[in-house]
Protein backbone atom coordinates (compact mmCIF):
# COMPACT_ATOMS: atom_id res chain seq x y z
CA UNK A 1 0.00 0.00 0.00
CA UNK A 2 1.17 3.51 -0.68
CA UNK A 3 1.25 6.08 1.13
CA UNK A 4 2.07 9.71 1.08
CA UNK A 5 4.65 10.35 4.15
CA UNK A 6 4.89 14.40 5.07
CA UNK A 7 6.73 13.77 8.04
CA UNK A 8 9.12 11.86 9.39
CA UNK A 9 10.08 11.77 13.22
CA UNK A 10 13.34 9.57 14.10
CA UNK A 11 13.52 8.04 18.33
CA UNK A 12 17.10 7.77 18.64
CA UNK A 13 17.34 5.64 21.44
CA UNK A 14 20.36 7.19 23.30
CA UNK A 15 21.01 6.60 26.78
CA UNK A 16 23.27 9.32 27.72
CA UNK A 17 22.13 12.74 28.32
CA UNK A 18 21.97 14.86 25.06
CA UNK A 19 21.40 18.54 25.67
CA UNK A 20 20.17 20.54 22.87
CA UNK A 21 23.61 21.57 21.23
CA UNK A 22 24.57 17.52 20.73
CA UNK A 23 20.83 17.01 19.84
CA UNK A 24 21.26 19.44 17.15
CA UNK A 25 24.59 18.19 15.84
CA UNK A 26 23.12 14.53 15.84
CA UNK A 27 19.90 15.63 13.60
CA UNK A 28 22.62 17.14 11.07
CA UNK A 29 24.86 14.16 10.96
CA UNK A 30 22.06 12.03 10.39
CA UNK A 31 20.36 14.01 8.02
CA UNK A 32 23.48 14.44 5.94
CA UNK A 33 23.60 10.09 5.88
CA UNK A 34 20.13 10.15 5.05
CA UNK A 35 20.42 12.42 2.30
CA UNK A 36 23.49 11.14 0.99
CA UNK A 37 21.85 7.53 0.23
CA UNK A 38 18.13 8.78 -0.24
CA UNK A 39 18.85 12.18 -2.20
CA UNK A 40 14.77 12.32 -2.87
CA UNK A 41 14.74 12.01 0.66
CA UNK A 42 16.40 15.71 0.62
CA UNK A 43 13.88 17.06 -1.86
CA UNK A 44 11.03 17.36 0.69
CA UNK A 45 9.80 20.32 2.87
CA UNK A 46 11.20 18.71 5.98
CA UNK A 47 14.08 16.95 6.79
CA UNK A 48 13.37 14.20 9.93
CA UNK A 49 13.28 14.97 13.02
CA UNK A 50 15.48 13.62 15.72
CA UNK A 51 14.51 12.96 19.66
CA UNK A 52 16.37 11.32 21.69
CA UNK A 53 15.04 8.95 24.23
CA UNK A 54 16.31 10.96 27.34
CA UNK A 55 15.41 14.02 25.88
CA UNK A 56 12.67 15.82 27.89
CA UNK A 57 10.02 14.91 25.73
CA UNK A 58 10.04 11.20 26.30
CA UNK A 59 11.81 11.37 30.16
CA UNK A 60 9.72 13.86 32.13
CA UNK A 61 6.89 11.48 32.45
CA UNK A 62 6.99 11.08 35.88
CA UNK A 63 5.47 7.98 35.18
CA UNK A 64 5.65 4.46 37.48
CA UNK A 65 3.33 2.56 36.14
CA UNK A 66 1.60 1.81 32.87
CA UNK A 67 -1.14 -0.37 31.81
CA UNK A 68 -0.06 -3.36 29.58
CA UNK A 69 -2.36 -6.73 28.92
CA UNK A 70 -5.01 -5.39 31.35
CA UNK A 71 -3.20 -4.67 34.05
CA UNK A 72 -0.75 -1.82 35.52
CA UNK A 73 2.94 -2.95 35.66
CA UNK A 74 5.83 -1.06 37.22
CA UNK A 75 8.32 0.74 34.86
CA UNK A 76 11.09 -0.53 35.66
CA UNK A 77 13.67 -2.98 33.84
CA UNK A 78 13.09 -4.27 30.75
CA UNK A 79 9.52 -2.81 31.20
CA UNK A 80 10.64 0.78 30.60
CA UNK A 81 11.92 -0.56 27.10
CA UNK A 82 8.14 -1.57 26.29
CA UNK A 83 7.24 1.58 28.26
CA UNK A 84 9.42 3.49 25.62
CA UNK A 85 8.47 1.27 22.45
CA UNK A 86 4.36 1.59 23.37
CA UNK A 87 4.99 5.59 23.36
CA UNK A 88 6.22 5.60 20.16
CA UNK A 89 3.52 3.62 18.71
CA UNK A 90 0.68 2.69 19.80
CA UNK A 91 0.43 5.27 23.20
CA UNK A 92 0.92 4.36 26.57
CA UNK A 93 -1.29 4.72 29.51
CA UNK A 94 0.54 6.14 32.97
CA UNK A 95 -0.80 4.71 36.46
CA UNK A 96 -2.95 8.31 36.59
CA UNK A 97 -4.89 6.86 33.50
CA UNK A 98 -3.26 9.44 31.81
CA UNK A 99 -2.52 8.49 27.91
CA UNK A 100 1.26 9.66 26.40
CA UNK A 101 1.77 9.71 23.01
CA UNK A 102 5.39 10.54 20.71
CA UNK A 103 3.36 12.65 18.20
CA UNK A 104 0.70 14.52 20.10
CA UNK A 105 3.85 16.17 22.44
CA UNK A 106 6.00 16.62 19.06
CA UNK A 107 2.43 18.32 18.00
CA UNK A 108 2.44 20.62 20.95
CA UNK A 109 6.59 21.49 20.72
CA UNK A 110 6.13 22.41 17.45
CA UNK A 111 2.50 25.00 18.16
CA UNK A 112 4.79 25.89 21.09
CA UNK A 113 7.40 27.34 18.72
CA UNK A 114 5.60 28.62 16.17
CA UNK A 115 6.99 25.68 14.01
CA UNK A 116 4.24 24.53 11.04
CA UNK A 117 1.68 22.15 12.37
CA UNK A 118 2.11 18.38 12.24
CA UNK A 119 0.01 16.62 9.91
CA UNK A 120 -2.40 13.86 10.76
CA UNK A 121 -0.89 10.64 12.24
CA UNK A 122 -1.51 8.43 8.85
CA UNK A 123 0.92 11.17 7.18
CA UNK A 124 3.97 10.58 9.60
CA UNK A 125 6.09 8.00 9.70
CA UNK A 126 7.80 7.04 13.33
CA UNK A 127 11.16 5.43 13.26
CA UNK A 128 12.67 3.82 16.33
CA UNK A 129 16.74 2.95 16.20
CA UNK A 130 18.13 1.43 18.83
CA UNK A 131 21.66 -0.61 19.49
CA UNK A 132 19.86 -2.74 22.06
CA UNK A 133 19.54 -5.84 21.27
CA UNK A 134 18.78 -7.47 24.67
CA UNK A 135 15.62 -9.25 25.53
CA UNK A 136 13.63 -6.53 26.89
CA UNK A 137 14.12 -4.29 23.48
CA UNK A 138 13.77 -7.22 21.35
CA UNK A 139 10.65 -8.30 23.06
CA UNK A 140 9.41 -4.90 22.90
CA UNK A 141 9.52 -4.60 19.32
CA UNK A 142 7.96 -8.06 19.21
CA UNK A 143 5.08 -6.89 20.84
CA UNK A 144 4.01 -3.91 18.90
CA UNK A 145 4.81 -5.66 15.23
CA UNK A 146 2.29 -8.52 16.40
CA UNK A 147 -0.82 -6.24 15.84
CA UNK A 148 -2.10 -6.98 19.28
CA UNK A 149 -3.04 -3.07 19.34
CA UNK A 150 -3.18 -0.95 16.50
CA UNK A 151 -0.23 1.38 15.72
CA UNK A 152 -0.91 5.27 15.40
CA UNK A 153 1.49 6.22 12.37
CA UNK A 154 3.19 4.40 10.20
CA UNK A 155 6.29 2.64 12.04
CA UNK A 156 9.93 1.53 11.20
CA UNK A 157 12.88 0.40 13.72
CA UNK A 158 16.16 -0.48 13.24
CA UNK A 159 18.54 -2.58 15.85
CA UNK A 160 21.53 -0.70 14.78
CA UNK A 161 25.14 -2.34 15.97
CA UNK A 162 27.46 -0.70 18.64
CA UNK A 163 29.77 0.86 16.61
CA UNK A 164 32.49 2.25 18.90
CA UNK A 165 35.51 4.40 17.29
CA UNK A 166 35.07 7.46 15.27
CA UNK A 167 32.77 9.92 16.33
CA UNK A 168 29.04 9.70 15.83
CA UNK A 169 29.58 6.37 13.99
CA UNK A 170 26.46 4.87 15.07
CA UNK A 171 24.25 7.94 13.88
CA UNK A 172 25.80 8.08 10.54
CA UNK A 173 25.40 4.00 9.96
CA UNK A 174 21.62 4.82 11.37
CA UNK A 175 21.02 8.04 8.48
CA UNK A 176 22.79 5.84 5.79
CA UNK A 177 20.26 2.91 7.04
CA UNK A 178 16.66 4.81 7.05
CA UNK A 179 18.15 6.45 3.55
CA UNK A 180 18.77 2.69 1.76
CA UNK A 181 15.65 1.51 3.32
CA UNK A 182 13.25 4.65 1.91
CA UNK A 183 15.10 4.39 -1.25
CA UNK A 184 13.39 0.84 -2.27
CA UNK A 185 10.47 2.17 -0.85
CA UNK A 186 9.80 5.28 -2.91
CA UNK A 187 7.53 5.52 -6.06
CA UNK A 188 7.70 9.80 -6.27
CA UNK A 189 7.40 12.43 -5.02
CA UNK A 190 4.05 14.35 -4.59
CA UNK A 191 3.56 17.83 -3.00
CA UNK A 192 6.52 18.11 -1.71
CA UNK A 193 6.15 14.59 0.56
CA UNK A 194 7.19 11.16 -0.02
CA UNK A 195 4.67 8.52 -1.79
CA UNK A 196 5.97 5.45 -0.20
CA UNK A 197 5.38 1.95 -0.30
CA UNK A 198 4.65 0.34 3.00
CA UNK A 199 3.48 -3.21 2.76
Amino acid sequence: MNILIQHIVVIWDECDHVGKKRGTEISKVFFKYYASAFPDGAKTAESPHVITTSSKIICDKRMTSFLHGGEFVPFQGENKDLAIVKFCTTGVVDQNEEFHYILDDVRYLRHSKNDPALGANNSVLTVFITSDKARGMSSALDHVFKGETKMRSSFMSFQVPKLSGKKHERIKFAGNMLGVELKKRFVHLERDALLLNMV
